[in-house]
């Protein structure tokens, strides 16, 4: 399952999909695409997929810890310490992370304190990240004809190089799906 394909690329581009003469190029360029927005939602990949993770508690009274990837499917062990806690102990939440729901529940403090194993990822494709994909891998193809300029002058010559590679619509798609804290180096 791809976020975009060359039929969708080609759709925008207005390119009759009898002219292959840019089929290559728009294949690499939607693999580009899809990459591209896969690490900028930092998700290996586009299906649900099965994680494994072990988990520092920092703080005291914490009864949340953020897990890496999102969106959470499902739990399918967890351990905090030496305990393992029953499925009315703990949630997930949206925003990828297992809460505790118990009043006065909360994660020992410690290095490897809780060890997890979960589902994340998407089942289908949301329209919107395909979308996304597809305007990146489009501009990618329009930006090929003039290196990524975005003016240039001749006399006493000058130019100005059109530096995004995610258009703003693009960009504003995935911020929906963006962490709002910085992703870690694990």
């Amino acid at each position: 399952m791809a976020l975009t394909s060359r039929s969708s690329v080609k759709s925008v581009l207005g390119i009759p999909t009898g002219v292959t003469r840019s089929d290559a190029l728009i294949d690499l360029l939607v693999d580009v695409a899809n990459e591209l927005v896969l690490d900028e939602i930092d998700l290996p990949a586009e299906t649900v997929a099965t994680y494994s993770e072990t988990l520092d508690v920092d703080y005291a009274a914490q009864r949340e810890v953020p897990l890496r990837y999102r969106p959470v499917v499902s739990v399918v062990a967890l351990t905090i310490g030496a305990s393992v806690p029953t499925d009315t102990d703990y949630t997930f939440t949206s925003s990828g992370s297992i809460r505790l729901v118990a009043d006065g529940a909360y994660f020992p403090i410690g290095r490897q304190q809780v060890e997890v194993t979960y589902t994340a990822g998407f089942s289908s494709t949301p329209a919107d990240l395909a979308h996304a994909a597809t305007l990146i891998a489009v501009q990618a193809f329009n930006q090929g004809g003039h290196a990524g300029f975005d003016s240039e002058r001749v006399s006493t010559y000058s130019y100005r190089l059109d530096g995004s590679t995610v258009p703003p619509l693009a960009q504003r798609i995935l911020n929906r799906y963006r962490r709002a804290f910085a992703r870690s180096t694990y």
